[in-house]
């Protein structure tokens, strides 16, 4: 699992970051942001999660909002100190 905060929120950003950190073929889950479209193209599994209308865009019942809401909610208490931390700048 790979969490990072970032400043730049660009779709060519955010591949330079998916690409580097993350093997291919991994699966990647992220919400319908438009900027996370096209993963699948770069080698990725992608599902998409809409927390709005509480659905999963996959058939695969291990993915879930729940499971990837806990692992955010840890990971904003470790960082809950910090003073650069905000959802806007956390990827996940």
């Amino acid at each position: 699992m790979f969490f990072d905060v970032i400043i730049t929120r660009n779709a060519n950003f955010l591949r330079h970051i998916i690409k580097k950190h993350v093997k291919e073929s991994s699966i990647i889950m992220t919400n319908c942001w438009k900027r996370y479209e096209n993963l699948q193209n770069l080698n990725y599994r992608h599902f998409k999660i809409s927390r709005s209308r509480n659905f999963l865009k996959s058939r695969n019942k291990e993915i879930n909002t729940q499971t990837i809401e806990g692992k955010l909610a840890l990971t904003k208490r470790l960082y809950k100190n910090k003073k650069f931390f905000t959802n806007e700048t956390f990827i996940y």
